[in-house]
């Protein structure tokens, strides 16, 4: 046995158990272990962890090149759809030889670049980007630079990428279609940022399906928002509400919005749904528990996660056949009913 103070080396559990260095490597390395034979790798795993043996990734590194670590971009920490995407492609990334690191990048600008050029050079070996935007610099520069990378729960113009995200299409659809059979005729929209796909998709769904069920709505009962969060979304409902519209129900284009409408409408003794129903889409954790619960569009985050680890893998194993294949997944929405709608029972105007 090594003395206690020493780091344990391949050699070391080698020599214990008898057995070439070799064997104990592919033993102990997920891609090469279907080489070895089944009891003999259970038992060089037991030593290796009897032995406190863990693998020098900085040497490991060095020979190969990889940091075997996977970047997130995540453009909001307080967005617990973030939170969710994230901790599944971590708990993906349990049983491969990956880890990841989270990056924070709020807006697509100059600062954001930089920084997706400092950390590909020096950290990590491909992206996963649940920030993109449309015309998003960051994938771009992967993308030109045959950096492995996919986006997950957005879209962008760089469509030669792997991309995992919702039917905005069918979701929007589904709200329309549940409000319009409640029986409301009138209906405003509060909309996302239109540099990102969710937001940009979710107003012309919104404005296609409108027309598709002959719903009135006209340009003053659109808000758009520069973010989406919930101050965002009570600013979009004061200047709605100021408006002197008639409408009977509000859609908000994520969960976010709909909770600082929420706000709005409580602060101002507007009672949702009596007075005006209210749909949000992401179907977020806790939007379950709002007051009241909150109809919203539903969207598996972790079938987009597990599927944005897959294609993110594959082209890095297989980097020089794999990195140009491009695969798209379009999840399909299913639109949870809560107590945030109900038929309309009298025109909301404040």
């Amino acid at each position: 046995m090594p003395h206690m103070n020493k780091k344990t080396t391949l050699k070391d559990v080698a020599s214990e158990l008898g057995i070439s260095s070799s064997t104990v490597s592919r033993a102990l390395n997920e891609k090469t272990k279907s080489m070895i034979n089944a009891a003999l790798v259970l038992k060089i795993e037991k030593t290796a962890a009897k032995m406190e043996y863990s693998i020098n990734h900085i040497a490991r590194s060095l020979k190969n090149g990889k940091k075997y670590t996977i970047g997130i971009i995540i453009p909001d920490l307080t967005n617990p759809v973030f939170g969710e995407i994230s901790d599944e492609i971590i708990e993906c990334l349990a049983s491969s030889e990956y880890k990841a690191i989270i990056i924070f990048a709020q807006s697509n600008s100059s600062e954001y670049l930089k920084n997706i050029k400092y950390i590909a050079s020096n950290q990590v070996d491909g992206f996963i980007f649940t920030n993109a935007y449309i015309e998003d610099i960051g994938v771009k520069y992967c993308k030109d630079h045959r950096i492995p990378c996919v986006t997950v729960g957005r879209t962008t113009v760089n469509k030669d990428i792997s991309q995992i995200y919702t039917d905005n299409c069918q979701g929007m659809k589904l709200i329309i279609e549940h409000l319009v059979g409640l029986g409301h005729e009138n209906i405003a929209f509060i909309a996302g940022p239109q540099d990102i796909s969710d937001g940009y998709e979710r107003l012309k769904y919104f404005e296609q399906w409108m027309k598709f069920y002959k719903a009135n709505y006209c340009a003053k009962s659109i808000i758009n928002t520069e973010k989406f969060s919930r101050y965002s979304g009570y600013k979009a409902a004061d200047k709605l509400f100021n408006k002197k519209l008639r409408f009977t129900a509000i859609v908000a284009a994520n969960d976010l919005l709909a909770v600082g409408i929420m706000d709005y409408l409580k602060e101002h003794d507007i009672i949702c749904p009596r007075e005006v129903s209210l749909v949000g889409f992401n179907a977020m954790l806790f939007s379950d528990v709002f007051s009241p619960p909150l109809t919203s569009v539903y969207v598996d985050r972790k079938l987009m996660a597990k599927q944005s680890v897959l294609y993110l893998l594959d082209a890095l194993n297989k980097k020089n056949d794999a990195i140009n294949k491009v695969k798209l997944n379009i999840v399909e929405p299913k639109l949870i009913i809560r107590d945030s709608t109900c038929p309309p029972r009298k025109i909301a105007m404040n």
